[in-house]
């Protein structure tokens, strides 16, 4: 029976870099995967995306970051297709009971992000006009343009489909009298030509057609588009995982951590989005950075 020092759970930005961090300190380490890539929600959700609050880059697309972070862990002992049921203390280590075989490590690194996930939809009629995930923007060239949202998100496409010269067709319709993106992102459009539609309400009465309606007056309009970008977020949801049960959970079932990302469960640690602490940013480098206090920490146990 193979024991290992880490056993890493999640293969997004956090876990994969835990995993090249275990190892850069000589330590053995296994890196666990439900899915069937590495990457977590930046291959998943916007991998065409370019991502400007990483350090070390001015701008970069989430693809080509993700590959960075997965070539950096292009080490033995990573496991996809696995999913972690349960962890188990065993004769002085982990079980981690898996959809395969089981998996011994002393200590345990949860990474596994903001849990099972579903988008935010638009009201009215689905149809294959309508992209909450955007895979290839060259779809939107010559085309008219609708992006529903105000926030970051929104905001990012828009300054994506602008920035490329696209379109001449581009509006925002926002539910809100004003955008909720950082100020940053709202200035990045400012040297750009678009329509906006601030303070209504949005519904897809017909394949191509979204009707709005303004929130004070209730006048209502008809904007045609030939795609529709929702960008309203995603609901997540930790509550179904069996695994988390024997944690210290907050309001939205994230696993509280202290200062140093442990658990109330000893030499385990939870680190990225699925760990809680106070003022908490949900960033890309804070997952990283949560990684090296977990791996320091196992580092003066042993």
């Amino acid at each position: 029976m193979k024991i290992y020092d880490i056993a890493i759970i999640g293969g997004g930005p956090g876990g994969l870099y835990a995993h090249y961090y275990a190892h850069q300190n000589k330590l053995s380490s296994i890196l666990i995967e439900a899915n069937n890539e590495l990457g977590g929600q930046p291959t998943i959700l916007f991998p065409i995306k370019a991502i400007h609050d990483y350090p070390g880059w001015e701008s970069i697309q989430a693809s080509e970051l993700m590959n960075d972070f997965i070539k950096k862990a292009d080490l033995p002992d990573v496991v996809l297709n696995t999913s972690v049921n349960k962890i188990e203390q065993a004769d002085g280590c982990y079980q981690l009971v898996t959809n395969k075989e089981p998996i011994y490590a002393k200590f345990v690194i949860i990474a596994t992000g903001g849990g099972f996930f579903k988008f935010n939809k638009i009201d009215g009629i689905e149809s294959d006009k309508i992209h909450y995930v955007v895979k290839d923007i060259n779809l939107y060239k010559d085309k008219k343009v609708i992006i529903a949202g105000g926030g970051d998100a929104a905001l990012d496409w828009a300054a994506e489909i602008l920035k490329r010269h696209l379109t001449n067709d581009l509006s925002i319709v926002h539910r809100r009298d004003q955008f909720r993106a950082c100020r940053t992102k709202v200035s990045c459009l400012k040297e750009y030509e678009y329509k906006t539609y601030l303070n209504k309400s949005s519904k897809v009465i017909a394949d191509g057609k979204l009707e709005i309606i303004d929130k004070v007056t209730n006048e209502k309009e008809v904007l045609p588009f030939d795609y529709l970008i929702v960008q309203y977020g995603q609901s997540y949801s930790l509550q179904d995982n069996q695994m988390l049960k024997p944690f210290n959970l907050d309001l939205q079932n994230r696993i509280k951590v202290d200062a140093k990302c442990r658990t109330n469960m000893g030499n385990i640690y939870a680190i990225g989005n699925v760990a809680s602490y106070n003022d908490k940013p949900r960033l890309i480098h804070v997952a990283v950075s949560d990684a090296k206090k977990a791996i320091d920490d196992i580092l003066n146990h042993e």
